[in-house]
């Protein structure tokens, strides 16, 4: 009898012990909400938040070196050969400009390149990696103005022809170049400075972010 009363004991105390590595298993197995949280916000969100917080009403990137790494002139790029090259290499960082462009849209932001560079190679990168987007992002290059204040103004002047009332302090450039930067802030236009080295890499995305805390 009490040999049995023992082997009782015995099995329920490793029920037990099986029941609490099985919940335990399962626990492990479920993500925890701090995982959940930090993929719920990305950078982009953090990036367009500033951005329409300001507010923002429209947002110009230049090209080279600023939205993609490389001069595409001095690389030799043309519309033909877009396809052939590198993209995620070309780009400072692609998947992050996309999500930006994809949420600025989102809110009603104004998507522009202002950029010397060729008007049909732009747009066939972007036609590329944003095939729905671009049809909405207004490309400015040398062949409509010669200068980045100008195209800053141009994008003003079509918004108001859309009946779009938006001020200088509302539009923001960033740019490679700072001489480009100092005149459109000299204008009246927000500007930022981007790294040509990088571009519009999560680097510069950080910096940005901590200088608007």
């Amino acid at each position: 009898q009490k040999a049995f009363q023992i082997f009782i004991i015995i099995m329920l105390t490793v029920a037990r012990v099986v029941k609490q590595i099985q919940a335990y298993t399962v626990c492990s197995c479920l993500p925890s909400v701090h995982q959940f949280s930090t993929h719920s916000t990305t950078m982009s969100d953090h990036i367009v938040q500033k951005i329409i917080s300001h507010p923002y009403k429209i947002v110009a990137f230049d090209f080279d070196q600023t939205i993609v790494k490389v001069h595409t002139f001095f690389q030799g790029v043309t519309p033909n050969n877009v396809h052939n090259r590198s993209l995620h290499e070309d780009f400072a960082d692609l998947t992050l400009f996309q999500e930006i462009v994809q949420k600025l849209q989102k809110n009603n932001v104004q998507v522009a390149v202002a950029s010397f560079g060729y008007k049909k190679v732009i747009e066939t990168y972007l036609r590329t990696v944003l095939p729905h987007e671009s049809e909405s992002i207004i490309v400015l290059s040398r062949e409509s103005c010669l200068t980045k204040s100008k195209m800053l103004k141009k994008l003003l002047t079509e918004a108001e022809s859309n009946n779009l009332k938006i001020s200088r302090s509302q539009v923001v450039l960033f740019d490679d170049d700072i001489k480009n930067c100092v005149s459109c802030t000299k204008a009246g236009y927000n500007s930022y400075e981007v790294d040509p080295q990088t571009g519009l890499s999560r680097q510069f995305w950080k910096k940005w972010l901590r200088s608007h805390e």
